[in-house]
């Protein structure tokens, strides 16, 4: 606690130091205590002690680059709603135009799908692709807290890129990506 006396030019530097104290630690001893709490109990002190920073960075972030190994896993791992599968045209249309994409485009679109354009460590992420309607003009949308996206049945292939296109350049901005 700071005591209560006159600030003076002697005392300034000490002062501030206190103060400083106070408002960094003091004030958010705790929150951070309980934060702290909470964070051994998923991570526990000896396994932070044989982890780098960088690697417990990417544990709470995810992997930055994706790989088409990775979206590849992704693919494996999609489920689809009904009248979608794994074999329906527009589909197989979705992945092809997928695998030819580079790296920021790959997160862009997982971004869209799941609002995180980081694979999580593991490496696994899990969509869902779900038919919305038949053919249209409207942009494929999304439900991130669900990882779904909704995909019109396009009549073409190139129909389905340039809206996907569309809908991944103009998601951003709207707390989609």
């Amino acid at each position: 606690m700071l005591e209560s006396r006159p600030v003076t030019g002697s005392n300034i530097d000490e002062y501030v130091l206190q103060y400083t104290r106070n408002l960094v630690v003091q004030t958010v001893r705790g929150p951070l205590s309980a934060f702290a709490v909470g964070f051994h109990t998923i991570l526990d002190k000896t396994t932070l002690s044989v982890i780098s920073p960088s690697q417990l960075q990417r544990v709470a972030e995810g992997a930055g680059e994706i790989t088409e190994d990775q979206m590849d896993k992704v693919r494996a791992f999609a489920k689809y709603d009904h009248p979608y599968h794994r074999e329906h045209k527009v589909i197989q249309w979705f992945w092809q135009s997928v695998r030819g994409y580079g790296v920021e485009r790959r997160k862009a679109l997982l971004g869209f799908i799941t609002g995180n354009e980081r694979m999580p460590v593991s490496g696994l992420t899990i969509i869902s692709i779900i038919k919305m309607g038949d053919d249209s003009e409207m942009l494929p949308t999304s439900s991130t807290c669900f990882s779904k996206l909704s995909l019109p049945e396009y009549s073409s292939k190139e129909k389905l890129e340039a809206k996907l296109a569309m809908a991944l350049e103009h998601s951003i901005g709207f707390g989609v990506a």
